[in-house]
């Protein structure tokens, strides 16, 4: 009893901490208002200084003066991003700065100014001093910027488990600026690096005010999400447009997710720079357009879908490099993506030695839609990268292209002095027979992927063929097919060339085979009704004087059916020459024509109207070879006097 009285002591000392916590903190997470009257404060960085660690600075609707400093864990939460803004004050460099751990933003507009004049950063995390984690920025609208609307940037090295920033649900608009003509400007939506933990979800990024290329800096014109330097994470369900990048990633040390944005009206959709952790490009739609401002000479002429840059080390370090890596195996899948088909542009395309000293570049593209470039993929072997000289490093290649839909390009595949091959087979090219000069010669292209989509490839569509049927992975030439569908049960091997190149080569569904009967449903296939060679096997047909061959369920004319005989007296094996293709049946001739009749009106019905089992055949000619012994009858009683012997014509 005093046991049990001591336990439930200290489950009740246990509640009442717990408690005490708990409105510790209600109480501390006070909140300090802003408003033009009958509020707190009437300045927004009074309310901040007045503050307490942990609490909300509610700020009203109206405008509020800038140059804003967070040096405290707090949340600052406007009344709606329609209806509270923080405006530009003096200071160039940016409107919100942040100084502190666990600091959220949200329901404010951030204004950068207007033209000719615009603040750097809109919020900025400070890259000096510790570093800061855990910061939020989600349901504002942030306007006019020349360097980045928002600017995450952790102190070097500022690696910690716990550093994570979120960016979610904002609109980012006019993050460049006619002022920026003179040099210096970056023009980003969202740049952040050294933040190990990212999300960045649901934002709307537009950058109308101007998108195009900047000759004064060569990485400039755009960048609508920048991440880089060890920053990993999610970047996801985003809507870009009008930007120079659309999503660039570069330098992350842990994998990354980069899925369902929706980019359009810009130069380059998503790059992979130099990376050291695996990336997931899946399900985004990309639509990118050339940008006329951009000198023919430049590194940065070439229109892209989607390029991976890179598996590679950190490029500012001496050997040994701290993140050498290699054959990460980068995921790029189920992203549809556009383009232009300019000068020198590309779908999909991989560069291994995107910066300096990578080792290769690897990853697999599946399941992907491209259209309208003039390259469909791009592969450099040898690359001279932005520092450093140029590398061979195909040996270091690693790269696969299958199942995706490829089309309205002049070029199927490319290379920059490619020394090695690449794999580039099952994809739709836009028909079933590409032309082979569209492609460098040491691609490996077919088998074609043979419809839209690629959902399924000719080895999905002969499953039920095997032995002698034609090797399809060597077919080039597809409007003249040596073609044989051989199955355990029998053959057909047509007579001359057959042209698939507009064949939907569903031939397990239409193509039937089985010991007796081979079909065909020329309405849907009309490119095999002609001439071939059929054989049934194991027909149990021992004799050739008594073969016997229906068309359609009536004796097949000597017009049409020749060359009868036996393939070989091992299992009655039958082999017939026609001259057109129907549905065709080998039978023992010394059945009588009302047998026959009898097994095709009683027991097949129409069969040419649907591929009827042949066991339900063999059943109705048992049955009728047990009723003629037992009409035909042999001398004596019994059933051991009875004469199985068929009636003869």
């Amino acid at each position: 009893m005093v046991k049990k009285m001591q336990k439930n002591s200290l489950i009740w000392i246990a509640v009442t901490i717990l408690t005490v916590i708990f409105l510790m903190g209600l109480v501390s997470a006070a909140t300090v208002t802003v408003c033009a009257a009958g509020c707190n404060y009437t300045t927004v960085q009074v309310a901040i200084d007045a503050a307490s660690s942990g609490d909300i600075v509610a700020v009203g609707a109206g405008s509020y003066q800038g140059d804003l400093v967070i040096n405290k864990t707090l949340t600052l939460q406007g009344d709606s991003r329609t209806n509270t803004t923080i405006l530009r004050n003096t200071s160039t460099s940016q409107v919100v700065l942040i100084q502190a751990n666990n600091v959220t933003i949200s329901n404010i507009k951030i204004d950068g100014g207007a033209l000719p004049s615009l603040v750097s950063n809109l919020v900025k995390l400070s890259n000096t001093g510790a570093p800061y984690n855990n910061t939020e920025v989600s349901d504002s609208h942030l306007l006019r910027s020349k360097g980045a609307a928002i600017h995450f940037y952790g102190d070097s090295p500022a690696i910690t488990t716990g550093n994570s920033a979120i960016i979610n649900d904002n609109i980012i608009e006019y993050y460049a600026g006619d002022s920026c003509d003179s040099g210096g400007c970056q023009y980003r939506g969202i740049a952040i690096g050294r933040i190990l933990n990212i999300e960045i979800r649901r934002n709307l990024i537009n950058n109308s005010n101007s998108w195009e290329y900047r000759s004064d800096n060569l990485s400039s014109g755009g960048y609508a999400i920048y991440v880089k330097d060890y920053s990993s994470g999610y970047v996801e369900d985003n809507t870009i447009s009008k930007c120079f990048y659309g999503i660039i990633v570069n330098s992350n040390v842990d994998e990354m997710w980069v899925d369902n944005n929706t980019i359009s009206e810009c130069h380059r959709g998503i790059v992979l720079g130099e990376v050291f952790a695996k990336v997931h490009i899946t399900n985004n739609v990309i639509s990118t357009r050339q940008d006329s401002n951009i000198p023919v000479d430049s590194k940065n002429v070439n229109e892209q879908g989607i390029l991976l840059g890179g598996d590679g080390d950190w490029y500012d370090s001496s050997p040994p490099y701290p993140y050498q890596v290699n054959d990460l195996g980068h995921e790029v899948s189920g992203n549809i993506v556009t383009g232009t088909a300019t000068t020198d542009s590309f779908g999909l395309g991989a560069m291994p030695g995107w910066w300096d000293k990578d080792y290769g570049v690897s990853g697999v593209f599946t399941d992907n839609v491209v259209s309208g470039y003039k390259y469909g993929i791009k592969v450099w072997g040898t690359h001279t990268p932005w520092a450093g000289t140029s590398e061979d490093l195909s040996t270091s290649v690693n790269l696969s292209f299958t199942n995706n839909s490829i089309t309205g390009t002049y070029y199927a595949v490319v290379d920059s002095v490619w020394s090695g091959s690449l794999d580039v087979t099952s994809n739709w090219w836009g028909t079933a027979s590409p032309n082979a000069n569209k492609f460098n010669n040491t691609y490996i292209y077919y088998p074609f992927c043979l419809d839209v989509g690629c959902s399924d490839g000719i080895e999905d569509k002969i499953q039920e063929f095997s032995g002698s049927t034609t090797d399809f992975s060597i077919v080039t030439d597809w409007s003249a097919v040596n073609l044989v569908l051989d199955a355990s049960s029998g053959k057909v091997d047509w007579s001359s060339n057959v042209d698939l190149s507009s064949s939907s080569l569903l031939f397990d569904d239409y193509v039937t085979i089985s010991h007796n009967f081979i079909g065909i449903d020329t309405s849907s296939m009309p490119e095999l009704n002609q001439s071939a060679v059929l054989t049934f096997r194991s027909t149990g047909i021992m004799d050739a004087n008594h073969i016997g061959i229906l068309k359609d369920g009536v004796v097949c004319p000597a017009s049409i059916c020749t060359n009868i005989g036996m393939g070989g007296y091992s299992g009655g094996t039958v082999t017939v020459t026609v001259s057109q293709f129907s549905n065709y049946t080998v039978y023992n001739q010394r059945y009588t024509n009302a047998d026959l009749k009898a097994i095709v009106e009683d027991g097949l019905g129409t069969i040419g109207a649907g591929f009827v089992s042949w066991l339900d055949v063999v059943v109705l000619l048992l049955v009728l070879v047990f009723l003629a012994g037992l009409i035909v009858k042999g001398g004596g009683g019994g059933l051991g006097s009875w004469n199985f012997d068929l009636i003869k014509k």
